[in-house]
């Protein structure tokens, strides 16, 4: 899981194709009682998340 800001770098040996699978979670779960912690934000992310995640571009190795 990344945190905002973070990112992750891999290496991989030349090949014409790649896939890259990723996942963007829409909800949280809360694995702690609620008194214990703050609730930041539960539920979607903004709209124009997604399609920003979806123009990234992967650079050619």
């Amino acid at each position: 899981m990344l945190q905002p800001g973070e990112a992750v770098e891999i290496s991989v040996p030349f090949y014409s194709e790649l896939t890259v699978e990723y996942e963007v979670s829409k909800e949280a779960d809360i694995m702690w009682p609620r008194s214990k912690v703050r609730v930041v934000g539960l539920g979607d992310y903004p709209p124009h998340l997604l399609s920003e995640v979806l123009v990234m571009k992967v650079p050619r190795l």
